[in-house]
């Protein structure tokens, strides 16, 4: 399928995606690339969001945060809220590793992705 360039965005800013907490969500996640229901839907002029967890570990993301998942962010499932056309993550942000002991080997891992 070619999309048309107006249609995809790719890396686009974490203000075009994420509705608030702009820091936390730099944090734990990136954005890929949008794009806009309307190049296949010409009435649906929405902005789709394709993000990456940028949590680095062996094994599932969120694996050993339990007490903090929800029936949409679980173990290697992570939920958003759609709020004006922007994404917020849905959990509690303990759902990550980093957040339970920031002074551990994935901070430095953490800090090194955009």
């Amino acid at each position: 399928m070619k999309i048309s360039e107006q249609f995809i965005k790719p890396f686009s800013s974490y203000e075009e995606v994420f509705y608030d907490e702009i820091e936390k969500h730099k944090k734990h996640f990136l954005p890929i690339c949008s794009i806009n229901l309307k190049c296949i839907f010409p009435e649906q002029d929405e902005w789709l969001h394709i993000v990456s967890v940028k949590e680095i570990f062996e094994g599932y993301v969120g694996e050993d945060t339990g007490p903090f998942h929800t029936a949409f962010t679980k173990e290697d499932m992570i939920g958003f809220d759609v709020i004006d056309g922007k994404y917020q993550f849905e959990a509690d942000w303990n759902y990550f590793a980093l957040e339970q002991s920031p002074e551990n080997d994935l901070e430095e891992a953490y800090l090194s992705q955009p």
